[in-house]
This record gives structure tokens, C-alpha cells and sequence, in this order.
């Protein structure tokens, strides 16, 4: 099945005491961009699997500081880095509840 959420549902689980305006404006985006990757990991989990999967991507990427860069200080070293989200997917644990129906496709010959 596929996530069945609107943007207001979205945003008022992502933010239960009132969303900020940048999300508002833009929960419609997030939605799409979250329900394409849920829908294509696992097409087959149940809608309200697939809405929290959907609902925990949203949060982390509505939230994240994607690509900021950090800075450390040791001493007479500093350090500075970028924050790295790449594996999002997994860290926000939307791979972990549609790891079930995920659609397995290594060893499929035919």
C-alpha cells in the first residue's frame, strides 16, 4: 500500500505544538519526496507502516542541519567537518519498521 498522509496530517505529527513556517510552506514537498522513497523500499507494507516510516523521514529531514559544518576545538587544534546524513533512511528508523516488506532483488534470476 502506499502512505496515505496529507501535508497538514504530516506536519501535525512532525510538530504536535505548531509547525514553524518554512515547514508549512513546504510540507508538500517533503511528502512527495518522503512518500516516493517509502513507497519504492516497500511497496507492499500496510498503509499505517507506511505512514510512520513516512512520518519519521519527514521529521528527520525537516529538522536536520543537512550539510552544516561542525567545528571542534582540542587544544591549539581545530577541527571542522561536514555533517554527513547519508544513511538518514536508516538513522530515523523508517528502514527498520518497512524492513519486513522491503523488496529484496539480489540472487532473482528469471
Amino acid at each position: 500500500m502506499a502512505v496515505t498522509l496529507d501535508a497538514a496530517a504530516l506536519l501535525a505529527a512532525v510538530f504536535p505544538r505548531g509547525a514553524p513556517s518554512y515547514a508549512t510552506s513546504e510540507a508538500a514537498r517533503y511528502l512527495a519526496v518522503v512518500s516516493a522513497r517509502v513507497d519504492r523500499y516497500a511497496p507492499d507494507a500496510p498503509a499505517d507502516i507506511a505512514n510512520e516510516a513516512a512520518i519519521r523521514f519527514a521529521a528527520y529531514l525537516m529538522q536536520s542541519d543537512a550539510g552544516a559544518i561542525e567545528s571542534e576545538t582540542l587544544g591549539p587544534k581545530t577541527t571542522q567537518y561536514v555533517t554527513n546524513h547519508a544513511d538518514i533512511f536508516r538513522r530515523c528508523g523508517a528502514a527498520g519498521l518497512l524492513s519486513p516488506w522491503k523488496v529484496r532483488r539480489a540472487g532473482l534470476i528469471g
